[in-house]
């Protein structure tokens, strides 16, 4: 499926943010939550897609991030 994208796209937040908001999300202990952000990190970087990286860390807004970056595409 990869092979009929444009672009990999990449949301990041800090782990800590991260280990928080899925330790919330699935009851999972702290442990448990940075067992699976580690287990997914192999899964970034599947092909040679240009990367678009949005941050999600809580203090830098989303949508001019989404924005930029679906600008960039179009452009393209």
């Amino acid at each position: 499926l990869w092979r009929m994208a444009d672009a990999e796209w990449y949301v990041d937040a800090p782990v800590g943010m991260r280990a928080a908001r899925i330790m919330r999300r699935n009851g999972l202990t702290r442990a448990q939550a940075l067992a699976r952000i580690e287990a997914q990190q192999g899964m970034r970087r599947l092909g040679s897609l240009p990367l678009v990286t949005l941050v999600n860390d809580g203090e830098r807004p989303l949508l001019p991030q989404l924005h930029a970056a679906l600008d960039g595409i179009v452009k393209n």
